[in-house]
């Protein structure tokens, strides 16, 4: 008796628990709804220590069982209000709406049949496997953002690192260089001789597309991991790392 006893003891408990857990899942305040609904809950543990044999406690929480059925019930409903916008809401939906049904079901069976097992406990069941499975989608979804986030970044970094004309390095990675150079490397200075008279000749897309064929050819001849940086207008700097002087 007494084990049964705390059984339903742990029912009204959890059920208490479970409502400001699933509110926060959803983003949601505990409002009047979840006061007057752990109020009832706390009621029921109350009144469940008064009986003193086993039918009289059948009776007790055969009645009190009826104030666990409007939690499935609210939320369904706020998760009918919620923007349905992804397929985890969905999952809470289900989930909620399967609970309510078997609820319903269970509030009419007492009368029927006083020894029918109640078939919301399963729905409760499916109430926390959908809110599981709420969870692992979610912390996938946030995981989805966060890569797109980084490779964002990333693409932002790249950008901000890169010439946007000649697709070299440009001068912001002068500050990065400092702190990862090695102990042995050269550096080579260069600019192209008379540009100014090819931009005041042919015009600044004729110099672009100069500009763009000497750092073609730069890539071409310098190894893969040495530095071109465009520091100016037709001005580059070549970082060679272990490559000594000689």
């Amino acid at each position: 008796m007494e084990f049964k006893r705390l059984t339903v003891l742990f029912r009204h408990g959890a059920a208490c628990l479970f409502l400001p857990g699933y509110l926060a899942l959803l983003e949601r305040k505990n409002g009047i709804f979840s006061r007057i609904f752990c109020a009832s809950q706390l009621i029921c543990i109350i009144a469940l220590f008064l009986p003193r044999d086993m039918i009289t406690l059948k009776a007790f929480y055969s009645i009190t069982y009826l104030s666990v059925i409007p939690l499935p019930l609210y939320l369904t409903w706020i998760i009918f209000r919620h923007s349905l916008t992804r397929i985890d809401h969905l999952v809470l939906l289900v989930g909620a709406f399967t609970a309510s049904v078997l609820s319903l079901i269970d509030s009419f069976i007492p009368v029927f049949d006083p020894a029918a097992i109640y078939l919301s406990q399963y729905g409760f069941l499916i109430l926390i496997l959908s809110a599981t499975g709420f969870v692992v989608l979610d912390i996938l979804h946030h995981y989805r953002l966060l890569l797109l986030e980084r490779i964002r970044a990333e693409q932002y970094r790249e950008e901000r690192l890169h010439d946007p004309l000649t697709g070299v390095f440009n001068r912001s990675i002068m500050d990065l260089l400092v702190d990862n150079l090695p102990d042995s490397f050269s550096v080579i200075i260069a600019d192209l001789n008379n540009f100014k008279a090819i931009n005041d000749t042919y015009g600044h897309p004729i110099g672009d597309i100069v500009l763009k064929d000497t750092a073609h050819l730069m890539k071409c001849i310098f190894r893969r991991n040495d530095m071109i940086i465009r520091t100016g207008g037709d001005e580059f700097l070549i970082v060679l790392p272990e490559c000594p002087e000689d």
